[in-house]
């Protein structure tokens, strides 16, 4: 079974889409990202699973089509997911509850004359995509979570939560904030769900240049592999704190790394 729910906030203002793709009378996982690069992988996974999935998509470049839902004035975050929720119950007709919720949105490519300025680049944009829209998501979803199945949050983060790369300021610290986040609902959200989050280094999606490209990183499998584990293992004693996905390379020392200590790594 596939529906599509829209819901439009105003225009100019980004639109929620969710995609749902499986047996409606099951507890479906939610993927905020899931129609993005990485999210509609793990969506594609858990599907073969046998999992119902609800992908949904941030809409940026707003092209709703007449049956999307419109929702008077501008809105908050929290207000249109709450929104898509209840959507969705109305027009899939699945009131079940979710087992689980994961946000997969990742920051925009750098333009090419971006590289040069660490400070450059849509710093509200990147907060939005990175932390606010996850957050929002995962804040509404609360009471769609049901509380009899020890229900799953994943927080999808980057390594630069905790180190640096060229990506610009904003992604830095909304991935930061990101590990916090984990943290702080991991203690609130204790007796009603378990919340996780997963910082991930550089990561293979695959794609017609990636061939080109010599450097190690997580593979998509990897990620798959430890999302089946979270969800379906009760291990309460590793909430909270980022789970690190980086082919050990996050440990590795700058400085001996510059001096060559450690010999050659380019298949590490």
């Amino acid at each position: 079974m596939q529906r599509v729910v829209v819901v439009h906030a105003a225009e100019g203002v980004p639109c929620i889409s969710g995609e749902f793709r499986g047996a409606l009378d099951s507890k479906p996982v939610a993927i905020l990202g899931g129609r993005g690069r990485l999210g509609a992988g793990i969506a594609r996974h858990l599907q073969d699973r046998g999992l119902a999935v609800f992908s949904i998509g941030l809409n940026y470049s707003c092209n709703c089509n007449d049956g999307a839902y419109a929702v008077g004035g501008t809105q908050s975050w929290e207000q249109q997911f709450e929104e898509l929720w209840s959507q969705a119950s109305q027009i899939l007709g699945n009131p079940h509850p979710l087992r689980a919720l994961i946000t997969a949105t990742r920051a925009r490519t750098l333009k090419e004359h971006e590289e040069s300025d660490p400070n450059c680049g849509d710093l509200d944009g990147q907060l939005t995509a990175t932390l606010r829209a996850p957050v929002a998501a995962v804040v509404s979803a609360l009471s769609r979570l049901d509380p009899l199945t020890a229900p799953t949050v994943v927080l999808l983060a980057s390594t630069n939560g905790q180190s640096l790369s060229h990506q610009p300021l904003g992604y830095h610290a909304a991935n930061a904030a990101l590990l916090q986040t984990a943290r702080y609902l991991s203690v609130r959200w204790r007796n009603i769900a378990r919340v996780h989050c997963v910082a991930i280094g550089a990561i293979h999606l695959g794609g017609k240049d990636e061939g080109k490209i010599q450097m190690p990183g997580v593979q998509l499998a990897d990620l798959e592999s430890v999302i089946d584990f979270l969800l379906d293992v009760n291990c309460p004693s590793l909430t909270g704190e980022p789970i690190i996905l980086a082919a050990g390379r996050s440990s590795l020392d700058a400085t001996a790394v510059h001096q060559n200590r450690f010999g050659d790594l380019s298949h590490f």
